[in-house]
């Protein structure tokens, strides 16, 4: 099942009805600090049933009569229509005045969950089929899990035996075992022999290899699984530096901002392998704390990677983690006086709401750019960013604009000089 919108009357910031129109993959909530984005997310999250409405989550300004509310819309999978489909109402051989009462249907093929201040819970509000509202428990069922990561504060642990690896204390390791193919055989592996020290070693070749490609600041270390404790009870992961001669390190040794990236990008790696596909949405907020501009890019990556199973959502306010290959998924939030608005095309007017939100200029930097393209006049920049937007549409190309910057000579006499500025 995924989320497709979700509508916001009257929660903290949000004065006004306003709805959030969410991308199929990854949605990305752009702006100033204290502008309501948190708000937002924490508007997701309450389809949690753990969550609580509180007085305190209405809106300062609004009117005593208005309504605090939350709407949540889905587009049900094939699986999700058949087990609706189990649930319909059978007419057969009842009179029309005996029949229960069913919820409201719509013809946009949508689950539309909600819930208002004072109910306290989620309810359906209408789904496609004739189902009984007597089954409501049953159509709730169906709603995926809202995840909500914080920076992560926690120390990396590195190390891990058997009765550990299934911890939530874990999922760090959960993510390296899965990502370097011996997860599978975690029932065996914990004992030191020659086959074990094998697998650990074909092992530590396949995440590096994968860890070199996607991480652009770690492409030089090699990292290494091996037995530790008794008979090789424990497994722990170490990392060959070259800018250390004398000896290996460790995750946990590292800066906070390798810290950052690692925890995240294993555990949410961990927990989309563990669950079934469309169980969850995970929402990030501010995931780029602590993190160098590379790292931010490769998060942007690593994001893409799980959104082919989990719906993604996070809020930023750094230039890094807006992604220009795919604008559509920006949202720009802002304050006025009527409250939290989000921007749901923010890539139209030359970025114009992402630029004052920022208070950046966000361009073809090529001082920022991984990359750049030296082109001979103004008008190729227009051709070449459309041809490329182009060929992404059609799955032609994976160039990353993210990092791709094209700039301009000026004139032929230029062109060398300005050659020789990129180059140094």
């Amino acid at each position: 099942m995924k989320l497709t919108k979700v509508l916001i009357s009257g929660f903290r910031s949000i004065k006004k009805a306003e709805p959030l129109l969410v991308d199929d993959k990854v949605t990305i909530l752009i702006g100033a600090n204290d502008h309501g984005k948190t708000n937002i997310l924490d508007a997701i999250e309450y389809l949690n049933d753990n969550k609580s409405f509180v007085e305190d989550d209405t809106n300062w300004d609004l009117d005593p009569d208005s309504e605090v509310s939350i709407e949540w819309y889905f587009t049900p999978s094939t699986d999700d229509l058949e087990k609706l489909s189990m649930l319909e109402l059978t007419t057969e051989g009842t009179s029309e005045e005996a029949r229960p009462p069913v919820f409201e249907t719509n013809k946009d093929n949508q689950i539309v969950y909600y819930r208002k201040l004072g109910e306290n819970k989620v309810r359906v509000k209408n789904i496609p089929t004739a189902v009984p509202v007597a089954k409501e428990a049953e159509v709730l069922l169906l709603r995926p899990r809202i995840e909500l990561f914080a920076p992560p504060t926690a120390n990396l642990k590195d190390q891990v035996n058997l009765s550990q690896l299934d911890s939530p204390d874990f999922e760090f390791m959960q993510g390296i075992f899965r990502l370097a193919g011996i997860w599978d055989y975690k029932k065996e592996i914990f004992i030191q022999n020659d086959k074990t020290s094998k697998l650990l070693d074909e092992a530590s070749n396949q995440l590096t290899e994968i860890l070199n490609t996607k991480w652009n600041q770690g492409r030089d270390l090699k990292w290494k699984l091996e037995h530790t404790g008794t008979n090789g009870d424990h497994i722990v992961i170490k990392i060959q530096d070259p800018a250390i001669g004398t000896r290996y390190t460790r995750p946990s040794l590292r800066s906070s901002g390798f810290r950052t990236y690692f925890l995240l990008s294993m555990i949410t790696y961990a927990r989309t392998e563990n669950k079934v596909a469309d169980s969850y949405v995970y929402l990030f907020d501010e995931p780029g704390t602590y993190l160098h501009p590379h790292a931010q890019l490769d998060l942007q990556r690593s994001f893409e990677s799980i959104s082919t199973k989990t719906q993604i959502v996070y809020t930023t306010h750094s230039l890094f983690l807006i992604n220009k290959n795919y604008p559509g998924r920006n949202r720009v939030i802002s304050k006025t006086t009527d409250g939290t608005k989000i921007d749901q095309k923010p890539f139209v007017k030359n970025w114009k709401s992402v630029r004052e939100s920022l208070g950046i200029l966000l361009s073809n930097n090529f001082l920022i750019a991984e990359k750049t393209l030296l082109v001979e006049g103004p008008s190729d920049i227009i051709y070449i960013l459309y041809s490329i937007k182009k060929l992404k549409k059609l799955g032609s190309t994976d160039i990353d604009l993210n990092d791709l910057s094209v700039v301009d000579a000026g004139t032929s006499a230029n062109y060398l000089a300005m050659a020789k500025l990129m180059v140094s």
